[in-house]
């Protein structure tokens, strides 16, 4: 009997090469005669999402009519100015929510306002640092789904949980020209 020497290229390449075609005969026959197998009756549910706003933190619906700002002036100070509006809302859903804002463009601003000129504040109770926008940047954001609000626990609501916040506006010097303005139909 005559010794292999597996050392040579010859002979390691006749050995690779037949056992590949070993191994190829043998998956191509097993992908032929195996049986399909099947997970049936499978369903996907996603959590729900469901967000509730409230004026005193006690009384949540799906809408509630806004509030009305009156008496603002160019440069002037934030209104109200008591500190703000109150805006709770509340997670009734079954997963962690953040909030976004925006505000529908179908806003009546028939008076010309600068609405990159118009600041609303959100100030988180306890004092802490508001976070600020623009109606216009509001508006901006419609489409795309809204500005986070990062401010009054409003970032992470856990499922059950709420937040909330206090609302002024405040306009810049030059929101508007003639002896006054308004705006209607802003729905945030």
């Amino acid at each position: 009997m005559k010794n292999i020497d597996f050392h040579q290229p010859l002979t390691r390449a006749v050995l690779v090469v037949t056992a590949l075609a070993a191994l190829v005969t043998g998956v191509t026959y097993a992908a032929l005669t195996s049986r399909q197998v099947v997970l049936t009756s499978n369903t996907i549910t996603t959590a729900i999402a469901q967000l509730k706003v409230s004026k005193d933190n006690s009384t949540y619906a799906d809408t509630l009519e806004g509030y009305a700002f009156y008496n603002l002036v160019p440069g002037g100070n934030p209104v109200p100015s008591d500190g703000g509006f109150p805006i709770y809302l509340q997670n009734v859903g079954t997963v962690a929510l953040a909030a976004r804002l925006s505000v529908d463009p179908t806003l009546t601003n028939t008076d010309g306002v600068d609405l990159s000129k118009v600041h609303v504040i959100f100030t988180p109770y306890g004092g802490a640092s508001p976070q600020t926008m623009t109606l216009q940047e509001l508006i901006d954001a419609h489409d795309s789904g809204g500005v986070a609000l990062t401010v009054g626990g409003l970032n992470h609501i856990n499922s059950s949980g709420n937040g909330g916040v206090m609302v002024q506006i405040q306009l810049d010097d030059e929101a508007f020209s003639g002896s006054g303005a308004t705006i209607n139909n802003l729905n945030f």
